[in-house]
């Protein structure tokens, strides 16, 4: 190993055994956390959608790991299926949905970390309490 390297762990996490659904709403689990972004992974049932939002100060890329996901921003509708990805300006309103049939998974990142709570299911990996 070079010096130094040990300074920068690299921490890998198996997203398949993170998949959460809950019925009550999409489940929102963020899996990292800096001064720079935010990493999160979000479970969604069929039927299920956020409500029409922007993320403030930051950006966000999002990308569809399975499933079909219904993005709607500006009076623009976009269908996303695996391996697609949506970036969402800063300060653009935006909603998205699970149309169904099956279960949706998406994979976000917010840089710089988004300001505020989460209107759903959550959990925290990034603190000792989940």
């Amino acid at each position: 190993m070079k010096p130094g390297l040990d300074r920068f762990p690299l921490t890998a996490v198996n997203l398949k055994d993170m998949l959460w659904f809950a019925e009550e709403g999409r489940a929102v689990q963020r899996l990292y956390t800096s001064d720079q972004c935010d990493v999160i992974l979000v479970g969604w049932e069929a039927g299920q959608e956020s409500s029409y939002h922007d993320h403030g100060i930051s950006e966000s890329v999002v990308l569809v790991v399975e499933g079909r996901i219904t993005a709607v921003s500006e009076g623009q509708e976009r269908v996303l299926g695996p391996a697609e990805t949506l970036v969402t300006p800063q300060g653009a309103h935006h909603r998205m949905r699970n149309d169904g049939p099956g279960r949706a998974v998406t994979f976000h990142i917010y840089a710089p970390p988004m300001q505020g709570g989460v209107s759903a299911p959550y959990i925290d990996h990034t603190t000792d309490s989940d």
